[in-house]
């Protein structure tokens, strides 16, 4: 039985997966006058900010040092305001597929 390995449910600190997964949450709708620092300011109340940078369009992307925060900054601040823009943030995907649920199903 190909069996994938044991359920993530595994708390025990530790980068588990070898692969470097970067916990990070993509931003959108980020007003124009934001820089990384004030972004970086801002997530920092909610997490332990390892990276922040902004684009000149409007969408940001923070790396947090755990799941725990990244998902905790998702919950709080998606649909949230920043000076007056209602901001997006949802997990950066690094699988590519959407739908947030991983459940590869791959039939062969």
């Amino acid at each position: 039985g190909g069996y994938g390995g044991p359920p993530s449910s595994h708390r025990g600190g530790g980068s588990l997966s070898g692969r470097g997964t970067k916990h990070r949450a993509i931003l959108q709708n980020l007003p124009s006058s934001f820089s990384w620092k004030e972004l970086k300011d801002e997530m920092r109340r909610i997490g332990d900010v390892i990276y922040a940078d902004v684009d000149n369009h409007g969408d940001g992307v923070v790396e947090f040092a755990t799941l725990d925060d990244l998902e905790y900054a998702v919950r709080k601040l998606d649909g949230s305001k920043l000076d007056g823009n209602v901001v997006t943030v949802f997990k950066e995907n690094p699988g590519g597929g959407g739908g947030g649920r991983s459940e590869t199903a791959t039939r062969t």
